[in-house]
């Protein structure tokens, strides 16, 4: 899907996809629910564990894991009131 959209470089399919539905905002709510619909189907996972699993992710701070912007509460518990700065600890 990249490269056949012009994206110059490898986008992991995820990614890729949700890109790809940035392109129609007025249709992006009705994809993704049919996406849902589909996956539900198929059985690849049951309405139940999606939810489970939407959830676990939207409460989990560890969902953020990795970000090189740290949190607001990070920052506060550090003693830092605004963004990092470079060359500063």
């Amino acid at each position: 899907m990249d490269g056949e959209r012009g994206y110059p470089w490898h986008l992991p399919p995820a990614l890729a996809l949700h890109l790809e539905i940035l392109r129609y905002p007025i249709l992006a709510r009705r994809i993704r629910e049919r996406m849902r619909q589909e996956l539900f189907a198929r059985g690849i996972i049951t309405p139940e564990a999606f939810e489970a699993e939407v959830r676990e992710k939207a409460l989990s701070p560890s969902a953020w894991r990795g970000s090189p912007i740290p949190s607001a509460r990070s920052r506060r518990r550090n003693g830092r009131s605004g963004w990092p700065r470079s060359g500063t600890s």
